[in-house]
């Protein structure tokens, strides 16, 4: 086989963030008696399943060069093996097993994404299969949560509004937090690339993401998620504009309001005329 290994240099954008399991201990605050479980667990998975995204952005661009710009947005632990003699190709990131720190975002990883594809990213009806194998996140080396999904990225060509989108579908993903807690999730996502696609740097990127998903929360509740105002991700490590709805039951309805377009981790969960900021 032909391998090229890549080690990975540091990455430049730091942030904090402090989503963990423990948010049970304030899902009720300022919401009487009203929990929001489902609306912090799903924001938690979709920050994570989108940052994978922007990762098979950067290893797996072309059909294959080796680098696309200035990689950054991977920390020098990880190492990225490529194989592109077999078919489809495929490119691993391999967090190792001891828990490696992305300074993109402040969270230590374990474990391994594997990506494979059948063509070019810019390629109309390129497929890109993700899945992950023993991978952990975490804002504690002592406390991480492991994700258990495989997704794919398919290019669908031109949309209407001229730009490359892709139909993104988790059909079932598994999230073991590190209490032993369990959500499940599973989504189907446009993702318009709105920005960035002549060059090769990562960094002026920008997507648009429309779409749904759906699961169950870590206390067991069912929940329903529609994007109402396109989620816009950028080259900030977290969604840094955009709106959701959360439905479970018949309870009242949960908005995910993630800002006005600033580079932080924060995002405003509404309901019922009440508000709470949440990290994400």
């Amino acid at each position: 086989m032909n391998k090229t290994n890549l080690i990975l240099g540091s990455l430049l954008i730091s942030g904090a963030a402090i989503f963990s399991s423990c948010q049970k201990d304030a899902i009720t605050n300022g919401f009487g008696n009203e929990d929001i479980t489902s609306a912090l667990d799903e924001a938690f998975v979709d920050n994570e399943s989108a940052k994978i995204d922007d990762i098979v952005n950067i290893v797996a661009y072309d059909d294959f060069s080796g680098v696309r710009g200035i990689i950054d947005q991977l920390p020098a632990c990880a190492t990225v093996t490529y194989d592109t003699l077999i078919s489809p190709k495929s490119v691993t990131v391999d967090f190792g097993t001891t828990p490696c720190l992305s300074e993109w975002d402040n969270k230590y990883r374990t474990g391994i994404l594997k990506i494979m594809w059948t063509g070019a990213m810019k390629e109309p009806g390129t497929v890109k299969t993700v899945s992950t194998d023993n991978y952990f996140v975490g804002v504690n080396v002592d406390s991480l949560d492991k994700f258990d999904f495989t997704k794919t990225v398919t290019n669908m060509g031109l949309n209407a509004n001229g730009n490359v989108h892709f139909a993104i579908a988790v059909p079932s993903g598994t999230i073991t937090l590190a209490d032993g807690a369990i959500i499940t999730w599973t989504a189907n996502r446009d993702r318009e690339w709105i920005q960035g696609i002549g060059t090769p740097d990562p960094n002026d990127d920008a997507f648009l993401i429309t779409g749904g998903s759906s699961g169950i929360d870590q206390l067991g509740q069912p929940f329903i998620v529609e994007i109402t105002t396109p989620l816009l991700k950028n080259a900030c490590a977290w969604i840094v504009s955009g709106i959701k709805e959360v439905t479970h039951g018949t309870n009242f309805t949960r908005i995910i309001d993630y800002g006005n377009g600033d580079c932080d981790d924060l995002a405003l969960v509404k309901m019922n005329g009440n508000e709470k900021v949440i990290h994400l």
